[in-house]
């Protein structure tokens, strides 16, 4: 008896999961058309940031981080398994290369779907992660400074925001334990940024 009822409350989850993905499912109808020149544009951002980097003449170890977060192919995303605690780094490509150290995220499955929030460093981001077929979710979100309490999306605040604080992203996985965010064109410092997350 004790096997069934964990058995019904592991299902239970994986479709509260889905129904709560589903129910955040259409980020086309939400991202402001600035936000979605920078999404069409991400191919080039990654060429354009990559071609900067290695004019800059990197050090070989974050050329070799860079690589490392790049180079696995994108697999299909184990939705149900992606909530949850999730050490992170960012890494910034443009005319310099630079990694930074780990800090925390979370992901969780809430009635508007799953949301990403950077917990912990001076750069915080909080967001929506919407589906976009079996491989990726299109992140729509915003940065906050230090502990500034996070805000929404610019299009889904409801009052007057600042775009300037949007950050939109791709997310993909590599790997069970492994996520990739790629950032086209952030407002500030670099042509692209790469989050990467790990369990």
């Amino acid at each position: 008896m004790r096997r069934v009822v964990c058995v019904l409350w592991v299902l239970g989850l994986v479709v509260t999961t889905t129904i709560a993905v589903a129910a955040a499912a259409d980020w086309k109808s939400i991202i402001t058309p600035a936000d979605r020149n920078r999404l069409d544009r991400l191919a080039e951002s990654i060429r354009k940031g990559d071609a900067a980097a290695a004019a800059s003449n990197p050090a070989p170890a974050d050329t070799k981080v860079l690589r490392a977060i790049f180079d696995p192919p994108d697999t299909p995303i184990a939705v149900g398994r992606l909530a949850g605690n999730w050490r992170c780094r960012t890494i910034k490509v443009g005319e310099i290369l630079v990694v930074y150290s780990w800090f925390k995220c979370r992901i969780a499955a809430t009635a508007d779907g799953l949301h990403l929030e950077k917990t912990s460093g001076s750069q915080r981001l909080s967001g929506g992660l919407y589906a976009d077929g079996p491989t990726r979710l299109v992140l729509l979100g915003a940065g906050t400074v230090n502990d500034e309490p996070p805000v929404p999306y610019s299009a889904l605040a409801g009052q007057p925001a600042d775009p300037d604080a949007d950050m939109v992203g791709v997310l993909t996985q590599p790997a069970p334990d492994r996520l990739r965010i790629v950032f086209p064109f952030p407002r500030y410092e670099s042509i692209y940024d790469v989050m990467e997350l790990k369990r």
